[in-house]
């Protein structure tokens, strides 16, 4: 996953007309980013920043989704294509069955530099949402938390936009668990091909989606990982 700036994520996610971005399209520290993006998590670990306090924003636009962490004037971007995202689910910490909160521990450590002793205490969000996306074949997730107070407006927000992507806790869990059982990767696994994603990327362009400039950049990327 990239670091982006404001204009490039106006140039490949899109942006609306002037006075036309609907206020829905944006949440703004309903959901704090905890951890998934390596370059944000290095950062404030290097600084000793305290991640929690940073403004998270979450945002539509045309092409996928904006994910923009500010703090003490230095604001970090990343996009997400919509057809890359996977799913997304909402855990409740304190009613969730003790396995999947650890589980939900686990992962979100692997998520944390250098601190995989200490990682995120889930203690001190009343909920975790989880958004799951494709990064060229490998499964990548971003992780927030949420209090109960801004529950609902998550939810909200997320079935009003990717409502066909919702999972419950307990399908991702038990996918882990049939994985760990068979031997395979702790992950939850992306059938992956070069072909397949080049085919897509070709239909995004033929349909608008994405121009021919972004579909050789991509491209690219994918040839050359």
């Amino acid at each position: 996953m990239e670091l982006l700036s404001r204009k490039q994520i106006n140039e490949i996610f899109g942006k609306f007309g002037y006075m036309n971005d609907p206020p829905e399209n944006t949440l703004q520290n309903a959901a704090r980013y905890i951890a998934g993006i390596r370059e944000i998590n290095e950062y404030f670990h290097r600084k000793g920043y305290p991640l929690h306090k940073a403004i998270t924003y979450i945002k539509r636009r045309p092409k996928g989704l904006e994910i923009k962490v500010t703090y003490a004037f230095k604001t970090f971007r990343v996009g997400l294509f919509n057809y890359k995202i996977k799913y997304w689910t909402l855990i409740n910490t304190k009613d969730s069955d003790s396995e999947i909160l650890q589980w939900l521990k686990d992962i979100i450590q692997e998520n944390v530099p250098d601190e995989k002793d200490k990682g995120f205490d889930i203690s001190q969000a009343d909920h975790i949402l989880i958004l799951g996306y494709d990064d060229y074949g490998k499964e990548e997730r971003l992780f927030f938390s949420i209090t109960d107070k801004k529950r609902t407006e998550v939810k909200t927000y997320m079935m009003k936009h990717f409502n066909l992507t919702y999972k419950n806790p307990e399908s991702l869990y038990e996918k882990h668990k049939e994985q760990e059982y068979q031997g395979e990767p702790l992950s939850i696994s992306i059938t992956f091909s070069i072909a397949d994603e080049l085919r897509k990327l070709k239909e995004l362009t033929d349909e608008g989606v994405l121009t021919p400039e972004e579909f050789e950049r991509l491209k690219r990327k994918l040839l050359n990982q």
